[in-house]
């Protein structure tokens, strides 16, 4: 695995250094190009994958699982996400998720631990309500925001509803949307794991699942 656009290192350590590969390896040895080198029968996109055929119970806790230990890593080094599209994900035999894009990938500063945004930016496919309110620059927002990005992305694949699109109704039509989404999984781990994510206050957003 090689990935093109720059500052991979990263990205490559938060996959390596995770074990979220089991069988794969971090390599910098040829001739200054990182890499990650893993043995696999299947190689895919999750965008394909959905395309496919929709992900299992044990799929979605897997990839909530995987995910969230690389965000984790990253967010240690200082490192985050600020959003996500469905490319960024490439599972490998069906059971293993990780993130292998840095399009997104953004410095958290270590005074506020916010995210500052200096130039224009593509809005990823998964936001979030703050990222979706910036009118001006600089901008800044709490890193945790990224959080209702994930949430966003696990429940699209759990339940094919895209809650982005609601972000713009009113808090009281949001709400009953929301809880209307959650239904078809309501009290499983996955549920309380997004309900963790969606918080009204960034702040109080985390990855949970338990």
């Amino acid at each position: 695995l090689t990935i093109q656009n720059g500052s991979t290192h990263d990205i490559f350590k938060s996959i390596s250094e995770t074990n979220i590969l089991a069988n794969g390896f971090f390599d910098d040895t040829s001739d200054n190009v990182e890499m990650i080198i893993f043995t696999a029968k299947k190689v895919k996109p999750l965008s394909v994958i959905l395309k496919e055929d929709k992900l299992t119970n044990q799929q979605i806790i897997k990839m909530i699982y995987d995910l969230s230990k690389q965000i984790a890593y990253l967010e240690i080094n200082m490192i985050s996400f600020y959003g996500y599209n469905l490319d960024d994900v490439l599972v490998i035999n069906d059971n293993t998720f990780f993130i292998a894009s840095t399009k997104y990938l953004v410095n958290i500063n270590a005074k506020d631990y916010n995210i500052y945004f200096y130039r224009p930016i593509d809005k990823p496919y998964f936001s979030s309500p703050e990222l979706n309110e910036l009118t001006k620059l600089p901008a800044k927002i709490d890193y945790r925001a990224s959080y209702y990005s994930l949430g966003a992305l696990i429940l699209f694949c759990s339940t094919n509803i895209y809650i982005f699109s609601e972000l713009t109704k009113e808090e009281d039509d949001f709400l009953e949307i929301f809880l209307e989404s959650l239904e078809p999984i309501k009290y499983t781990k996955p549920y309380w794991f997004l309900k963790r994510c969606f918080y009204e206050d960034c702040k109080k957003r985390i990855l949970l699942f338990i």
